[in-house]
């Protein structure tokens, strides 16, 4: 009987990943409500499937400068499905805006850049002048 069970949760779980696909709620972002708040997340209330976002999918705003998430159990808040493990019974999300390839070339270029302005600013002789072009081209194309 336990087993003819677990089978039917299976499917219906991925009968609801299916669902959610085709209502893109893997590819938009949808409101639900926190459930509860763990060390290492926040679980998310949604049916007939919890939903785990870890810390590092919360927002700079949502969690402190140490990670630890600041929402509150009941909170309302917009989250995004990122896989369903409907066999474990499982789903994981995540609140972070969507990150193009552009995105993060342009924050690798950014990091590389403050770097740079930084090793300037330390050479005292002013020899890296390479950097400071370069720093001073991207602050323009701002």
């Amino acid at each position: 009987a336990g087993e003819i069970a677990a089978r039917k949760r299976v499917a219906a779980l991925a009968k609801w990943e299916n669902k959610m696909r085709n209502k893109g709620r893997f590819e938009t972002f949808f409101r639900a409500r926190v459930k509860k708040v763990v060390e290492h997340g926040v679980i998310i209330s949604n049916e007939p499937i919890d939903i785990f976002v870890h810390h590092s999918q919360v927002p700079p705003g949502k969690k402190s400068k140490f990670g630890k998430v600041l929402l509150l159990e009941e909170d309302q808040v917009d989250v995004r499905l990122l896989k369903v493990d409907a066999l474990a019974g499982r789903a994981e999300g995540s609140m972070l805006a969507f990150q193009t390839p552009q995105d993060q070339e342009n924050a690798d270029a950014m990091a590389t850049l403050a770097r740079l302005k930084q090793e300037e600013e330390k050479d005292a002789g002013g020899k890296n002048a390479l950097a400071a072009a370069l720093f001073k081209a991207m602050r323009e194309d701002r």
